[in-house]
């Protein structure tokens, strides 16, 4: 029996290629990686500076009203939404206390113009509590979220800001939402 010898010039030309192709995949995959990661930088560092834009606005609008709490909708200025859409304002914070303070936010139950069940469709995210030095000014984010199920109404949701575990208020806000 003869047994046939491969050459082993074709299974070396197959090694390096095999070898070729992978540094090539690596190489690609890292500059695919690299690209993906300064895209997302630029995204978060240009989210972090609208933020600080928000929150300098939201200051300048404490100290132009004299009020200690705002919203970033305006006084009495609904937030128009559509049913399923989710959206992000601003609630503004100032400390006129003689020395900081560790603040709650609440708020009450909501009451509808025309379907109270549309009340039980709409969900709020916001910090509960933030400390506040004397004389400083914090913006927080409350999250709103309407069921894709929700109606068109009209909501008031009142938001209450109080201090020293909750004896003494700050002010009571409205929180208007509108659902087209």
């Amino acid at each position: 029996m003869k047994f046939k010898i491969k050459s082993k010039k074709a299974s070396l030309s197959l090694s390096i290629n095999a070898i070729v192709v992978l540094i090539l995949a690596i190489t690609m995959l890292g500059l695919g990686l690299g690209f993906m990661k300064k895209t997302f930088s630029k995204a978060t560092n240009q989210f972090l500076e609208v933020s600080h834009v928000v929150k300098k606005q939201m200051i300048n609008q404490l100290k132009d009203s004299g009020e200690p709490v705002v919203f970033s909708a305006g006084e009495g200025a609904p937030v128009e939404m559509q049913p399923g859409e989710k959206r992000e304002i601003y609630l503004a914070i100032r400390n006129v206390q003689d020395s900081a303070k560790e603040y709650e936010i609440t708020n009450s139950s909501c009451s509808a113009m025309l379907e109270t069940s549309n009340c039980n469709q709409v969900s709020l995210t916001y910090p509960s509590k933030v400390i506040i030095k004397k004389g400083d000014a914090d913006v927080l984010p409350v999250i709103i979220t309407l069921s894709s199920s929700i109606t068109k109404d009209n909501l008031m949701i009142p938001f209450t800001v109080t201090y020293d575990s909750g004896a003494e208020t700050v002010a009571q806000k409205d929180l208007s939402i509108k659902i087209k």
